[in-house]
């Protein structure tokens, strides 16, 4: 943010110096059905067309402001460390990994208990 305000900023600046360079040393010259058909003075608009180059100008130095701002209320970062190998297992506490750990499909394969009814003589002739 900070490059690209800088760069807003100074192509801003130049823009407007070529501007009123140019408005400066270019003879202008208008042919007078032009100059009575427009309802303002066209030559003070020329010499002002320097103010164009204000707005990338400004805008750049609104993004400038900005990273600054934004800068200065960064907290610095504390690098966390961390051991360079996994901590060892103490002798005492080992012998709980030693067991293989519970299965996950134990008792998966129970028998379902329930009665089977029998169809009602009903039943059978209304699907027929």
């Amino acid at each position: 943010l900070l490059g690209k305000g800088f760069g807003s900023l100074f192509g801003g600046i130049a823009m407007a110096i070529v501007f009123y360079v140019v408005a400066l040393k270019v003879p202008f010259n208008f042919p007078p059905a032009w100059i009575e058909r427009v309802p303002f003075d066209l030559y003070a608009l020329v010499n002002l067309a320097w103010l164009f180059g204000l707005i990338p100008a400004l805008t750049g130095l609104g993004q400038v402001i900005g990273a600054l701002m934004i800068g200065s209320k960064s907290q610095p970062q504390v690098e966390e460390r961390r051991p360079a190998t996994a901590p060892l297992l103490d002798p005492t506490t080992a012998e709980q990994f030693r067991e293989p750990p519970p299965s996950v499909t134990e008792h998966t394969t129970a028998q379902l208990d329930y009665d089977r009814v029998p169809a009602s003589p009903d039943r059978r002739s209304s699907r027929a």
